[in-house]
């Protein structure tokens, strides 16, 4: 038999195996000769779903992104600013502060010492310059709760700050925190402590009385959690 023959007999058999290897690799081979997943991967991305597919994955990882960010800064968005001095005047009711709506500040928001000690809450802002109600104000009331029972109360303010419609069957004692618990401000800020109570026969409440955490003529400096 002619050798050429011969050659064309054998030559056939081994293009199918190769065929086959090509298309089935995926089935029989190791991976490193999967050449079928390979080709099937290539053919996806000139797919218009693949670039579809790609698209969406990318604007879902963007959209996650921005909402990170939206979310930190939601919660520390806060200016420092200083307090103009009233000195040698004496008024417990406001307070001026350094900045304005050119810092970023605007009406409602709230003022601290510190991170969580509450001060008031602008009323006015001018360009560089805001007023804040302070907790001294005698017009100021909020619902906070006190102590580790989280007791309802209302608070007042003035030059003696204290909580009232403190119900007579919920223990309340010297030293117990107020903190805010009222639409409007961040919850838990300190409005003061329990200093004594006082629960009169024939009254269907007790009230009580507040220490300060600090002095308005001491404050140099005040953050702004803004609203």
């Amino acid at each position: 038999m002619p050798h050429s023959v011969r050659r064309k007999r054998w030559l056939a058999p081994v293009l199918i195996v190769v065929l086959a290897a090509v298309v089935f690799g995926g089935w029989y081979f190791p991976e490193k000769f999967r050449i079928s997943s390979f080709i099937q991967t290539v053919i996806d991305k000139l797919t218009p779903s693949y670039q579809l597919r790609q698209q969406i994955a990318e604007l879902q990882k963007e959209n996650e992104n921005l909402r990170v960010q939206i979310f930190d800064q939601s919660i520390t968005q806060t200016s420092t600013v200083k307090v103009y001095s009233t000195y040698p005047f004496n008024n417990n009711q406001y307070i001026v502060l350094a900045a304005g709506s050119n810092q970023g500040l605007k009406v409602g928001d709230v003022v601290t010492y510190g991170s969580n000690l509450l001060v008031g809450k602008l009323t006015s802002v001018s360009t560089n310059e805001s007023v804040a109600e302070t907790i001294f104000n005698p017009d100021w009331e909020m619902a906070v709760r006190i102590g580790s029972q989280q007791v309802n109360a209302l608070f007042r303010g003035g030059i003696e700050l204290r909580v009232t419609l403190i119900p007579k069957s919920l223990p309340v004692s010297s030293g117990d925190l107020a903190i805010t618990a009222s639409q409007g401000f961040p919850y838990g800020l300190e409005v003061g402590s329990v200093q004594s109570v006082i629960d009169d026969v024939g009254t269907p409440y007790k009230e009580a009385t507040l220490q300060a955490p600090f002095k308005l003529e001491d404050l140099r400096d005040v953050s702004v959690i803004h609203s």
